[in-house]
């Protein structure tokens, strides 16, 4: 028997309560495979939010509304299992404001919070807790389990509840949106601490604005406009087609869009080449562009 896709979501369409004829979600089909990096991207009311908890079970069993369709995580079908199944079998889910989720007075009890609710022992707590702020990076800062979750940094805030959400053992980590709320470098404490989880082949999927980043890490991006997906493909498939993107109002990384400009300036046809969507492409392109103009 074929292994089941980590997320495999079919002709799924949503509507919150009372909205039954405007579905924020339009016939989705999805998968993801186990150990892939997807990054989801689009407008604000794209659906990007309403996807992430559809994801997790939060809809339908918190959120109700009409839905058609199935998700299936790691086979588990999200009608079924409820978002606490959902959480103790598979799936940690990271919201856009860490501090909402935050409900305890020290790190460690924030951290020690889902296993505690779980019924685990006392003597299994403490070195997990210590084992997922070694994960994030917090476990050198000082007295760190002493601490309160709000004395943190922008960055440090969220890699915690990256913490409370790998302590619960996930092999699928979603996260809506983790670096809206933070400053440059928490974006970077982010984004490098999802490349090492990917490392250890944990499942990502990351609803974000942050397209530099996404072209960075992401295995995929998947384009989501008026609640339907429009594009997926790799991070260089889907931000070269720029003016497709701009036409929905998607901005694509600033070095895809500075090479893009330069071929329309200069008329110049490409072959079947991806832009470049990384920094150092960037580098190469422009190089082999000057190289070009001086012949």
């Amino acid at each position: 028997m074929a292994e089941s896709k980590a997320i495999a979501i079919q002709d799924f369409s949503y509507a919150y309560e009372g909205s039954r004829i405007i579905p924020v979600l339009k016939n989705i089909d999805l998968e993801v495979e186990h150990g892939e990096f997807v990054g989801i991207v689009g407008r604000m009311g794209a659906g990007k939010t309403t996807l992430c908890l559809a994801m997790n079970g939060i809809i339908p069993h918190y959120m109700g509304g009409y839905l058609q369709g199935t998700i299936l995580v790691d086979g588990m079908d999200t009608r079924v299992y409820t978002p606490s199944d959902l959480a103790l079998r598979t799936v940690g889910m990271v919201f856009q404001d860490p501090e909402a989720q935050f409900v305890r007075t020290t790190v460690l009890e924030e951290v020690a919070f889902g296993l505690e609710n779980l019924g685990v022992p006392r003597e299994e707590i403490i070195p997990r807790v210590e084992k997922a702020l070694q994960q994030v990076g917090l476990w050198h800062l000082p007295k760190i389990m002493e601490r309160s979750p709000f004395e943190l940094s922008g960055g440090q805030k969220q890699r915690l509840s990256i913490a409370c959400a790998l302590v619960l053992k996930p092999k699928i980590l979603i996260l809506d949106e983790p670096d809206s709320n933070v400053d440059p470098v928490g974006v970077n404490e982010v984004f490098s601490l999802l490349a090492e989880l990917k490392k250890n082949g944990l499942t990502t999927v990351v609803a974000s604005h942050r397209v530099e980043r996404l072209a960075m890490y992401a295995d995929t991006i998947v384009v989501l406009n008026e609640g339907k997906i429009v594009m997926r493909g790799t991070p260089a498939e889907v931000f070269s087609e720029v003016e497709r993107l701009m036409s929905i109002g998607e901005r694509v990384p600033e070095v895809t869009e500075a090479a893009h400009l330069v071929e329309k300036d200069y008329r110049i046809a490409r072959t079947g080449s991806k832009l470049p969507v990384k920094v150092d492409e960037g580098l190469v392109y422009f190089r082999s562009f000057l190289e070009y103009r001086k012949k």
